[in-house]
Protein backbone atom coordinates (compact mmCIF):
# COMPACT_ATOMS: atom_id res chain seq x y z
CA UNK A 1 0.00 0.00 0.00
CA UNK A 2 1.35 3.42 -0.96
CA UNK A 3 1.53 6.33 1.50
CA UNK A 4 -1.29 8.05 -0.39
CA UNK A 5 -3.51 4.96 -0.11
CA UNK A 6 -2.66 4.63 3.56
CA UNK A 7 -3.61 8.26 4.21
CA UNK A 8 -6.88 7.77 2.32
CA UNK A 9 -7.68 4.74 4.46
CA UNK A 10 -6.96 6.72 7.64
CA UNK A 11 -9.19 9.51 6.32
CA UNK A 12 -12.08 7.09 5.87
CA UNK A 13 -11.57 5.55 9.30
CA UNK A 14 -11.17 8.91 11.06
CA UNK A 15 -14.00 10.56 9.16
CA UNK A 16 -13.62 13.16 6.43
CA UNK A 17 -14.61 16.15 8.57
CA UNK A 18 -12.12 15.34 11.29
CA UNK A 19 -9.29 14.43 8.92
CA UNK A 20 -9.77 17.55 6.83
CA UNK A 21 -9.59 19.67 10.01
CA UNK A 22 -5.98 18.61 10.46
CA UNK A 23 -4.94 21.16 7.82
CA UNK A 24 -6.49 23.97 9.87
CA UNK A 25 -4.80 22.66 13.02
CA UNK A 26 -1.41 22.60 11.32
CA UNK A 27 -1.80 26.26 10.32
CA UNK A 28 -1.50 27.26 13.99
CA UNK A 29 0.90 24.48 15.03
CA UNK A 30 3.80 24.92 12.65
CA UNK A 31 6.09 22.59 14.60
CA UNK A 32 3.80 19.59 13.97
CA UNK A 33 3.58 17.49 10.79
CA UNK A 34 0.65 15.50 9.41
CA UNK A 35 2.59 12.29 10.03
CA UNK A 36 3.06 13.30 13.69
CA UNK A 37 -0.70 13.46 14.21
CA UNK A 38 -1.38 10.22 12.37
CA UNK A 39 1.35 8.11 13.95
CA UNK A 40 2.41 9.66 17.27
CA UNK A 41 -0.11 9.28 20.14
CA UNK A 42 0.90 12.45 22.00
CA UNK A 43 0.36 14.63 18.91
CA UNK A 44 -2.91 12.92 17.97
CA UNK A 45 -4.21 13.48 21.50
CA UNK A 46 -3.47 17.21 21.29
CA UNK A 47 -5.14 17.45 17.88
CA UNK A 48 -8.17 15.49 19.05
CA UNK A 49 -8.68 17.79 22.06
CA UNK A 50 -8.36 20.83 19.80
CA UNK A 51 -10.80 19.37 17.27
CA UNK A 52 -13.45 18.55 19.86
CA UNK A 53 -13.09 21.88 21.66
CA UNK A 54 -12.71 24.25 18.71
CA UNK A 55 -14.77 22.50 16.01
CA UNK A 56 -17.37 20.44 17.91
CA UNK A 57 -17.53 22.54 21.11
CA UNK A 58 -17.12 19.41 23.23
CA UNK A 59 -14.88 18.52 26.12
CA UNK A 60 -14.53 15.78 28.72
CA UNK A 61 -13.40 16.01 32.32
CA UNK A 62 -12.03 12.70 33.64
CA UNK A 63 -12.58 12.59 37.41
CA UNK A 64 -11.14 9.19 38.31
CA UNK A 65 -9.65 6.09 36.69
CA UNK A 66 -9.67 2.55 38.03
CA UNK A 67 -9.02 -0.98 36.79
CA UNK A 68 -11.39 -3.89 37.30
CA UNK A 69 -10.88 -7.64 37.50
CA UNK A 70 -12.41 -7.98 34.03
CA UNK A 71 -9.35 -6.69 32.12
CA UNK A 72 -10.86 -3.30 31.50
CA UNK A 73 -10.19 0.26 32.58
CA UNK A 74 -13.06 2.43 33.78
CA UNK A 75 -13.35 6.10 34.52
CA UNK A 76 -15.88 8.53 35.91
CA UNK A 77 -16.23 11.45 33.51
CA UNK A 78 -18.36 14.56 32.91
CA UNK A 79 -19.19 15.48 29.31
CA UNK A 80 -19.69 19.07 28.17
CA UNK A 81 -21.36 20.44 25.05
CA UNK A 82 -21.17 24.18 24.33
CA UNK A 83 -19.76 24.76 27.84
CA UNK A 84 -22.75 23.00 29.44
CA UNK A 85 -22.46 19.75 31.39
CA UNK A 86 -24.68 17.22 29.61
CA UNK A 87 -23.69 13.85 31.07
CA UNK A 88 -21.89 12.08 33.90
CA UNK A 89 -20.90 8.60 32.81
CA UNK A 90 -18.71 5.67 33.73
CA UNK A 91 -16.83 4.57 30.63
CA UNK A 92 -15.25 1.16 30.15
CA UNK A 93 -12.49 0.25 27.69
CA UNK A 94 -10.33 -2.83 27.30
CA UNK A 95 -7.06 -2.43 29.13
CA UNK A 96 -5.02 -3.83 26.23
CA UNK A 97 -6.64 -1.38 23.82
CA UNK A 98 -5.83 1.57 26.06
CA UNK A 99 -2.23 0.41 26.56
CA UNK A 100 -1.81 0.14 22.80
CA UNK A 101 -3.24 3.60 22.17
CA UNK A 102 -0.98 5.26 24.74
CA UNK A 103 2.02 3.20 23.64
CA UNK A 104 2.21 1.77 27.19
CA UNK A 105 3.01 5.22 28.53
CA UNK A 106 1.16 5.66 31.87
CA UNK A 107 1.55 9.43 31.58
CA UNK A 108 -0.73 9.38 28.53
CA UNK A 109 -3.38 7.06 30.00
CA UNK A 110 -5.75 9.79 31.18
CA UNK A 111 -5.54 11.65 27.89
CA UNK A 112 -6.13 8.48 25.87
CA UNK A 113 -9.26 7.78 27.90
CA UNK A 114 -10.42 11.35 27.34
CA UNK A 115 -9.91 10.97 23.58
CA UNK A 116 -11.76 7.63 23.55
CA UNK A 117 -14.74 9.17 25.33
CA UNK A 118 -14.75 12.13 22.93
CA UNK A 119 -14.78 9.68 20.01
CA UNK A 120 -17.82 7.96 21.58
CA UNK A 121 -19.44 11.23 22.71
CA UNK A 122 -22.74 10.76 20.86
CA UNK A 123 -23.17 7.27 22.31
CA UNK A 124 -22.74 8.53 25.84
CA UNK A 125 -25.11 11.48 25.65
CA UNK A 126 -27.77 9.13 24.24
CA UNK A 127 -27.61 6.87 27.30
CA UNK A 128 -30.78 6.77 29.45
CA UNK A 129 -30.77 9.21 32.36
CA UNK A 130 -30.77 7.84 35.90
CA UNK A 131 -33.15 10.59 37.03
CA UNK A 132 -35.83 9.16 34.73
CA UNK A 133 -35.59 5.67 36.25
CA UNK A 134 -37.65 4.17 39.05
CA UNK A 135 -36.43 4.60 42.62
CA UNK A 136 -35.71 0.87 42.87
CA UNK A 137 -33.54 0.90 39.75
CA UNK A 138 -31.73 3.99 41.04
CA UNK A 139 -31.00 2.22 44.33
CA UNK A 140 -29.61 -0.85 42.55
CA UNK A 141 -27.53 1.33 40.24
CA UNK A 142 -26.10 3.23 43.24
CA UNK A 143 -25.31 -0.02 45.06
CA UNK A 144 -23.38 -1.33 42.04
CA UNK A 145 -21.43 1.93 41.69
CA UNK A 146 -20.58 2.08 45.39
CA UNK A 147 -19.70 -1.59 45.81
CA UNK A 148 -16.02 -2.58 45.86
CA UNK A 149 -17.01 -5.60 43.76
CA UNK A 150 -19.27 -3.53 41.43
CA UNK A 151 -22.18 -5.84 42.24
CA UNK A 152 -25.54 -5.71 44.00
CA UNK A 153 -26.94 -8.98 45.40
CA UNK A 154 -30.38 -8.92 47.00
CA UNK A 155 -31.60 -12.10 48.66
CA UNK A 156 -35.14 -12.56 49.92
CA UNK A 157 -33.81 -11.89 53.41
CA UNK A 158 -32.12 -8.68 52.22
CA UNK A 159 -35.36 -7.61 50.57
CA UNK A 160 -37.36 -8.10 53.73
CA UNK A 161 -34.79 -6.34 55.89
CA UNK A 162 -33.68 -3.41 53.73
CA UNK A 163 -36.19 -2.91 50.91
CA UNK A 164 -39.65 -4.07 51.96
CA UNK A 165 -40.36 -0.91 53.94
CA UNK A 166 -39.93 1.26 50.82
CA UNK A 167 -40.87 -1.08 47.97
CA UNK A 168 -43.54 -3.65 47.12
CA UNK A 169 -43.73 -6.60 44.74
CA UNK A 170 -45.44 -4.20 42.32
CA UNK A 171 -42.19 -2.21 42.27
CA UNK A 172 -40.34 -5.41 41.34
CA UNK A 173 -42.80 -6.05 38.50
CA UNK A 174 -42.31 -2.47 37.31
CA UNK A 175 -38.53 -2.97 37.49
CA UNK A 176 -38.79 -6.08 35.33
CA UNK A 177 -40.66 -4.09 32.68
CA UNK A 178 -38.12 -1.29 32.97
CA UNK A 179 -35.23 -3.70 32.50
CA UNK A 180 -36.84 -5.07 29.35
CA UNK A 181 -37.62 -1.60 27.95
CA UNK A 182 -34.06 -0.37 28.53
CA UNK A 183 -32.39 -3.57 27.35
CA UNK A 184 -30.75 -4.30 30.70
CA UNK A 185 -31.40 -8.05 30.81
CA UNK A 186 -27.67 -8.82 30.91
CA UNK A 187 -26.94 -6.49 33.82
CA UNK A 188 -30.01 -6.93 36.05
CA UNK A 189 -31.32 -10.44 36.63
CA UNK A 190 -34.10 -11.88 38.76
CA UNK A 191 -34.52 -15.09 40.76
CA UNK A 192 -30.89 -16.05 40.12
CA UNK A 193 -30.04 -18.93 42.52
CA UNK A 194 -30.65 -17.58 46.04
CA UNK A 195 -30.92 -13.98 44.85
CA UNK A 196 -34.15 -12.15 44.25
CA UNK A 197 -32.38 -9.41 42.25
CA UNK A 198 -28.78 -9.10 41.03
CA UNK A 199 -27.20 -5.94 39.63
CA UNK A 200 -24.07 -6.79 37.65
CA UNK A 201 -20.95 -4.67 37.22
CA UNK A 202 -21.65 -3.39 33.71
CA UNK A 203 -24.84 -1.73 34.96
CA UNK A 204 -22.76 1.29 35.97
CA UNK A 205 -21.73 1.84 32.34
CA UNK A 206 -25.29 1.88 30.97
CA UNK A 207 -26.50 5.28 32.23
CA UNK A 208 -25.98 9.01 32.26
CA UNK A 209 -26.16 9.83 35.95
CA UNK A 210 -27.57 13.32 35.52
CA UNK A 211 -28.69 13.69 39.15
CA UNK A 212 -25.58 15.46 40.42
CA UNK A 213 -24.28 17.27 37.35
CA UNK A 214 -24.58 20.76 38.82
CA UNK A 215 -22.77 19.72 42.02
CA UNK A 216 -19.91 18.24 39.96
CA UNK A 217 -19.64 21.41 37.91
CA UNK A 218 -19.47 23.47 41.11
CA UNK A 219 -16.75 21.18 42.45
CA UNK A 220 -14.75 21.67 39.25
CA UNK A 221 -15.00 25.45 39.50
CA UNK A 222 -13.99 25.27 43.14
CA UNK A 223 -10.85 23.36 42.18
CA UNK A 224 -9.62 26.13 39.86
Amino acid sequence: MSIFQEYEQIRREMGEKKYDSIEKYLETHSDVLLSDILYKPEHYINFDKWYNWKILNRKVRVNSIYETSFDDVRCDAVLYQNDKAVANIIASYEANEMNFKCNNDPNLAKEVLRVSILDDFDKYIDLPKVSKCSKLLQDIYDDVCQSDASMCHITEEDWNEFYKEDFTEKDVDNLKREVKELGLQEVITFDDAEYKIVGWGDLETRFNDDRYLQEKVKDERGDR
